[in-house]
């Protein structure tokens, strides 16, 4: 009963919550931002090291990890095969 209770009491929560107002969501705190806020956020922002590596790099990379899916085929159908065999000796 408990977490049954618990659940209706989320499922309430969340739908009461859908049903308010964005504004009244934000609270009176939320403001718009100025341009000087944005380049606050821009300077934040950290760059990842994807970014920074050449096309030519990114994509040999992308094509190298794309062709070890052969391997794991591979080795199911081993695993299958084997299991086969083991089923049809008994």
């Amino acid at each position: 009963m408990g977490i049954r209770n618990r659940l209706l009491g989320l499922t309430l929560s969340a739908v009461m919550l859908a049903l308010l107002p964005a504004a009244a969501q934000r609270g009176p705190a939320a403001m718009p931002l100025t341009a000087d806020d944005h380049m606050q956020i821009q300077q934040l922002v950290t760059r990842s090291s994807a970014e920074t590596r050449p096309r030519a790099e990114r994509l040999a990379q992308q094509v190298e990890s794309q062709q070890n899916y052969w391997r794991y085929g591979l080795l199911l159908m081993l695993a299958t095969l084997a299991v086969e065999a083991f089923v049809g000796s008994r």
